[in-house]
């Protein structure tokens, strides 16, 4: 009727008529539809999600993830499987080829707390090249031992010290990725010389792996995750939990067993927790 009318004044007075005559219920019901939609669209990544037989089992298998999330995050992480110690003194006693997952963040071997400017770090631990030559073989040494035949990891490194690393994983038979993963935290970073150097805002990630343990989800070697500074749980080297988790959903399933022997504050424990596999993390420091 607005198209055919006879002047704008009618028309305006016919468009203003037919928008009286329109349901909202069925509008928002619409927009309903339209956002399950895209809801489902964007979870297809998910292998439950994907084999559905609908967008109504979709939704439901959806719900019952994220309830399942929701209840995981605001419960404790189990102290048995949380141990305050050495990891050096720890690791023996675990079972030999158990877990299916390393993801861990040891020091780096580049005397942190010395070495920047406006260091957005206050690590205090032996942090000095010297120990971390001592150290890291050691590590990669217990973890050929307690990782089952077909399984990988990722060991958070700088990328001074990235080929080094690199030899000593591979020295204990591992296949190494031969270019770091890089973590992009921007915006917040270190600088090393406020008035001669740029803001360093990336860090690197070893990533390792033996047998035919498949990727189960295939992603890029650029992670993009903003630096964790909550203040109520600090660890100045924390990595965020989204960060972990993208991680673990690269190289594991619901019910794989990951260890962290420098867990810190418990970030790869609680990203763990989250997407339903097991874990077992060791800290020595009783502050965090």
């Amino acid at each position: 009727k607005a198209e055919t009318a006879l002047s704008h004044k009618e028309a305006v007075r016919e468009t203003l008529a037919a928008i009286k005559q329109i349901d909202t219920a069925d509008i928002k019901s619409k927009l309903l539809e339209t956002h399950q939609t895209i809801l489902v669209g964007n979870s297809l990544s998910d292998p439950d999600v994907a084999k559905a037989s609908s967008q109504k089992e979709a939704l439901k298998i959806l719900s019952r993830k994220l309830r399942r999330e929701e209840d995981s995050q605001d419960q404790p992480l189990p102290l048995e499987n949380f141990w305050l110690g050495d990891c050096l003194n720890l690791l023996p006693g675990l079972e030999v080829a158990s877990f299916d997952c390393l993801v861990t963040d040891p020091p780096y071997g580049i005397g942190i707390s010395q070495l920047s400017y406006q260091s957005s770090s206050d690590q205090t631990y032996d942090d000095s090249y010297e120990t971390w030559q001592v150290l890291l073989p050691q590590i990669a040494a217990h973890i050929e031992r307690l990782l089952k035949p077909n399984a990988d990891g990722y060991v958070f490194c700088d990328i001074s010290r990235f080929y080094e690393l690199k030899a000593m994983w591979e020295k204990e038979g591992f296949e190494v990725y031969p270019k770091p993963f890089i973590w992009n935290r921007s915006p917040d970073g270190r600088l090393t010389t406020a008035d001669k150097w740029p803001r360093r805002v990336y860090e690197t990630i070893l990533y390792f792996r033996r047998g035919n343990r498949p990727l189960y989800e295939v992603r890029g070697d650029v992670l993009s995750y903003p630096a964790d500074r909550n203040p109520d749980n600090y660890h100045g080297a924390k990595k965020p939990v989204a960060l972990i988790r993208d991680l673990l959903e690269r190289s594991t399933r619901k019910g794989d067993l990951i260890l962290d022997p420098f867990a810190g504050s418990g970030a790869t424990l609680l990203a763990a927790k989250q997407l339903g596999r097991a874990f077992v993390g060791m800290e020595k420091d009783p502050a965090y």
